[in-house]
């Protein structure tokens, strides 16, 4: 099936499926039990990993909850929950805006060959979502044989830099398609600083994005 999706305000049509989940990011001391999973973060940048946990609401097949324990308070936030399984997947551990807090990539939609992802961050007294134009970042990544849909990090002089790829098959010259875009990430909010018009092999450099620089 293919639908219509935006890729942080990018446009693109993708077969709609799952994906590898940024291959070389770090989610370290991961752990799970009773369909919970459980990965550690420094959330508010003292050097102490906290304890973040993400489940499935109890009752529902369409939400999920993250929670995390920072100096012995417990913040929680819940976001969507589109799995025909029902399971939620391990978060990604990352840190966007280099400030040595972290954020927490949650995946919301798994599909055949392509997820959607959110990004999470602490923020006072509340787990927040990462932001762009005022609007929750959603990040996808897959996109199968007609689609390429990838996110990764670039070095900045400072704050973050983050990267999206998006691009479509045409089928006609048998080349991909699309849009790299990159952003600058800081306090939590993403920023457009650059468009460049890609085309060619899914393999070419252009395409190419770094998600282990994430971390």
């Amino acid at each position: 099936m293919r639908k219509s999706v935006v890729v942080l305000g990018i446009s693109v049509v993708v077969s709609v499926g799952v994906s590898l989940l940024g291959a070389g990011v770090a989610a370290a001391q991961v752990g799970s039990s009773a369909g919970a999973v459980v990965v550690w973060a420094d959330l508010n940048g003292d050097r102490v990993k906290d304890k973040v946990t993400l489940r499935p609401v109890a009752g529902s097949k369409t939400q999920q909850e993250l929670s995390a324990t920072v100096r012995g308070k417990r913040y929680t936030a819940r976001m969507p929950l589109e799995n025909f399984a029902g399971t939620v997947r391990q978060p990604v551990v990352v840190d966007l805006d280099k400030d040595r807090r972290k954020e927490v990539l949650v995946v919301e939609s798994v599909g055949a060959n392509t997820d959607r992802l959110s990004a999470w961050r602490l923020s006072g007294r509340s787990l927040v979502p990462v932001t762009s134009g005022g609007k929750a970042v959603q990040i996808w990544q897959g996109g199968g044989v007609s689609g390429v849909l990838r996110y990764g990090c670039e070095q900045a002089r400072s704050g973050g830099r983050f990267v999206t790829v998006s691009a479509e098959l045409d089928w006609a010259r048998d080349v991909y398609v699309g849009e790299r875009v990159t952003y600058t990430v800081r306090n939590g909010k993403m920023a457009v600083i650059g468009r460049k018009h890609i085309e060619g092999a899914r393999t070419d450099a252009a395409f190419q994005t770094k998600p282990g620089a994430c971390a």
